[in-house]
């Protein structure tokens, strides 16, 4: 793949993540208004969209990204295996990544190297 495919896969996938803020956001503050425990529509399809972007960033090789998208899935499976609350420590740390995963998509260029707190995003 030339760096010029690699470059526009990217774009394409950065501005997919654009658009998966706004529903992860609002997913994140059912989950936190609610505090369900168990099984929750919005919790399985919260984590279904940070599968998504997990699996997308790995492909497209945003390695950071990929991985700050890993620890919010693996936090959102344990919310669902263990009938955890999403409130306090947890939903802080859910709308921490939201907006570091914002703060990733509105960075130019979107690579490896990003570091929100840097950049003075976060």
């Amino acid at each position: 793949m030339s760096a010029a495919s690699t470059d526009d896969i990217r774009s394409d996938f950065i501005n997919e993540l654009r658009g998966y803020i706004p529903a992860l956001r609002d997913k994140a503050d059912m989950l936190r208004a609610r505090a369900t425990v168990g099984p929750d529509p919005d919790l399985d399809e919260f984590y279904r969209l940070v599968h998504t972007i997990r699996g997308a960033s790995s492909l497209v090789r945003l390695t950071s990204l990929s991985q700050v998208a890993a620890g919010l899935e693996d936090l959102i499976e344990h919310l669902i295996d263990k009938r955890l609350k999403a409130d306090g420590a947890p939903s802080g740390a859910i709308a921490d990544t939201i907006d570091f995963l914002d703060a990733y998509a509105a960075a130019e260029p979107c690579d490896d190297d990003f570091d929100p707190a840097r950049r003075g995003k976060v």
